[in-house]
């Protein structure tokens, strides 16, 4: 499930999760990496809990994903970010420098490139426990900001329904006062994972539409629906010839079955070729 209800503390987690799934919450984010004489701004890169590789099976090459994002100023490099600043060598224990602050940083893990269809991509990780230096900002003062995704691992047959139940009375706990006070709400919802892509609700989300599909859907069968009546047409059209062609046939000494055999054969030539063609365009 997708949600917006861990940005404070990996209490909430385990309380929503009922004890038995987790909480992984991450954050887009942008740094300035040194190694030596080599400095690559990696655009396409996370803050992420500690529970991300407890939530996720994304596979790690070198490192222990129980601990590679415990520790604060950890950091795990992609497959291909790793072999840019340390080449084929294992790099965990290695240091980098993050920022203009060149902010001393350990290399604990390498994953495995993640594939393009991913709803999480990164070419580095960094614990989320760094941003108290890095931003001077600690992880509970998180609690109602919305530039965090957080994926919640429910315990199996937990409902979620009842789970959504109750954010209204968390919400009210944790944030009722300075609402009130701002005169603004907000709310959470759950999202399964697997319809993140086409029917997520968020607005910040690099995610298709369910519409788009349908749109599309509907000009394809209309397109399906023209070629159809083309082809009743040409065969209308034809039909006379081919009559002609029958008849000369049957004189010829041509049975029933012959004369199936040759129409179907012919059909199945065209499909055939329609599918190479509709293939390859």
């Amino acid at each position: 499930m997708e949600c917006d209800i861990c940005a404070g503390s990996n209490q909430y987690a385990k309380r929503f999760s009922g004890g038995g799934g987790g909480c992984a919450y991450i954050r887009n984010q942008s740094f300035l990496v040194k190694n030596g004489n080599q400095k690559f701004q990696e655009k396409n890169s996370l803050m992420a809990d500690s529970t991300l590789f407890k939530v996720f099976d994304f596979p790690l090459i070198y490192g222990d994903r129980n601990t590679a994002l415990k520790e604060p100023m950890s950091v795990v490099f992609s497959q291909t970010a790793a072999r840019k600043y340390f080449g084929d060598a294992n790099p965990v224990g290695r240091n980098v420098q993050l920022t203009g602050d060149a902010i001393n940083s350990t290399v604990t893990g390498v994953i495995k490139d993640l594939p393009d269809n991913s709803q999480i991509k990164a070419d580095m990780i960094v614990s989320m426990s760094s941003q108290q230096k890095i931003y001077k900002q600690s992880q509970d003062s998180l609690w109602g900001g919305m530039s965090l995704v957080s994926f919640l691992l429910l315990k199996p047959g937990t409902d979620a329904k009842a789970l959504e139940a109750k954010f209204p009375a968390f919400i009210e706990l944790h944030d009722g006062k300075e609402l009130k006070a701002s005169n603004t709400s907000f709310t959470f919802f759950l999202e399964p994972l697997r319809g993140i892509y086409l029917y997520s609700k968020r607005d910040d989300s690099t995610t298709g539409h369910i519409t788009n599909v349908y749109i599309f859907s509907i000009i394809a069968i209309f397109i399906l629906l023209i070629a159809c009546i083309n082809f009743i047409n040409l065969t209308t059209a034809r039909s006379a010839e081919r009559a002609k062609e029958v008849g000369i046939r049957k004189v010829s000494g041509a049975g029933k079955f012959q004369l199936a055999k040759q129409f179907i054969g012919e059909s199945m030539v065209n499909c055939l070729l329609s599918f190479v063609v509709a293939v390859v365009l």
